[in-house]
């Protein structure tokens, strides 16, 4: 399947790397001499993405001022999360303006064209849901994941123990359902978790793909 819209989410503030945050926003911290977000803009661009679409939150400004209107000659739609409420609100900000099977990044995660491409041509129109997942000695500090078949079974949120080597990338591929999905999902104290809702979609064993791949990962979570 042919995928060219992108949404990226880079509305958080990123409490755990203070003071680095303070003034702000995680995406726009430097990877090299330029912003982990613009990393993440250029694999999605090197991959085909003819459409991007930025959720911005927290120090919002800083992004938009650094981008504009366009990248590298692709249109930039701007959705703004007011209130920082957990990954799933902020993609719900795209709501009306998403149609078709899309992609949906962390804007604070380095990740390659060859990922991003992966798994977009693992997803199919049965699939609501495919997942880039990366084998690593680190997956019980993220989200791991458990495999059969090509399908996620399981999907725990940072585990207790250090049985499990396989991490959700955050590279994901997503139906237009996905919308549904998310607003029939449990809020705890207010927050609506995108991970949590992927959790209740693999009590249907036919509907997340999991697609392995050696591509080289790197996440901005921790110091």
């Amino acid at each position: 399947m042919t995928i060219d819209t992108a949404v990226i989410l880079a509305a958080g503030e990123g409490t755990r790397l203070r003071p680095l945050t303070t003034h702000r926003p995680k995406p726009m911290l430097p990877a090299g001499n330029i912003p982990i977000l613009e990393h993440v803009l250029n694999s999605l661009v090197e991959a085909g993405i003819s459409e991007i679409h930025l959720v911005v939150g927290y120090q919002r400004v800083r992004v938009q001022n650094h981008f504009g209107s366009t990248y590298r000659n692709r249109p930039i739609t701007y959705h703004i999360q007011h209130t920082q409420l957990g990954s799933g609100h902020a993609l719900l900000q795209a709501n009306e303006t998403i149609e078709t099977d899309f992609l949906v990044l962390n804007g604070d995660q380095i990740v390659t064209e060859e990922m991003i491409e992966t798994v977009s041509s693992s997803h199919t129109a049965t699939d609501t849901a495919t997942l880039g997942v990366v084998e690593s000695e680190k997956a019980s500090q993220y989200g791991a994941v458990e495999l059969n078949d090509n399908r996620i079974t399981e999907f725990i949120e940072q585990p207790a123990d250090d049985e499990y080597r396989l991490l959700n990338a955050g590279v994901y591929v997503f139906g237009p359902s996905i919308f549904a999905a998310l607003e029939r999902t449990f809020q705890e104290q207010g927050r609506l978790s995108l991970p949590e809702t992927i959790r209740d979609l693999t009590t249907d064993e036919s509907a997340v793909r999991g697609v392995v791949t050696e591509s080289p990962w790197q996440d901005a979570t921790y110091p």
